[in-house]
């Protein structure tokens, strides 16, 4: 397997986002699957821990044996990326389109390229879909919401503390201590305090849900949901599979592995 770590990705505002780009040996050609989180992708480096038993990335040692290239971004404002985080601001967005745009062109590339992950890697596919780059074939959402205000922040109305909890310990804290000690990155922009600042159903939460247009996606989708994330990323995928348009198959499994 060939590694290229921490390759910068020009978009359309300048910014440069980073990614790690795993591939089989070879020139290929060879699809692309993209996943994106601000989790750091040189964390990828951890194994898999006793309370988290999987990585939400899949196994991407397996896909590159499988003749898959691998395509792993850090969204912007988190690890190497540039920018602020804005959590699926619209930027954000854009960035996913620009990214699977530029994975198209690269040598090794066949100019096919397919959402994959789970969970926030699961949240961008959505916004991926909506958008509808040119080169993107397939979406595979396994395990991830698409309307944050009503299943992360206010479920039933009622402010969750979740957001606290996650913003801290998996992307706070995951950027300014990464795996291998390398590129500490301090998150000026806190997005719990956005939370607070935005009780309703404002502007805010609806350029984050991409609830709001999935019908726009036309690729296929298999909507990958989980019983046991029932009060977080279920109705996601069971929303995602009712209203996109493309050919589509809806999977729900018992727990997340």
């Amino acid at each position: 397997m060939i590694q290229e770590k921490d390759v910068q990705v020009p978009v359309r505002d300048g910014v440069k986002i980073g990614v790690r780009i795993y591939r089989p040996e070879g020139s290929g050609p060879f699809p692309a699957l993209f996943a994106a989180s601000p989790y750091r992708y040189d964390n990828n480096e951890l194994p898999p821990r006793p309370m988290f038993l999987w990585r939400e990335t899949g196994p991407i040692e397996w896909y590159v044996e499988q003749g898959y290239a691998y395509v792993h971004a850090d969204v912007r404002g988190t690890g190497i990326s540039g920018g602020e985080f804005g959590f699926l601001s619209s930027a954000e967005q854009q960035d996913l389109y620009d990214v699977i745009e530029w994975i198209a062109k690269q040598k090794w590339s066949s100019g096919k390229v397919a959402g994959i992950g789970q969970s926030y890697y699961c949240m961008s596919q959505w916004f991926m879909g909506v958008q509808n780059p040119p080169h993107l074939v397939c979406l595979a959402p396994y395990d991830g919401m698409n309307d944050p205000y009503r299943y992360l922040a206010f479920r039933g109305g009622i402010e969750s503390n979740f957001p606290l909890y996650w913003f801290n310990a998996s992307v706070r804290v995951p950027n300014l201590y990464p795996a291998n000690g390398d590129h500490p990155r301090i998150l000026e922009k806190d997005f719990y305090l956005d939370v607070q600042h935005h009780p309703n159903y404002d502007e805010y939460w609806k350029e984050r849900a991409a609830a709001e247009n999935l019908e726009r996606i036309k690729v296929p989708v298999f909507s990958i949901g989980v019983w046991a994330k029932m009060e977080l990323h279920l109705a996601g995928n069971i929303l995602g599979y009712h209203k996109v348009s493309g050919p589509k198959k809806l999977f729900i499994t018992g727990t997340a592995t």
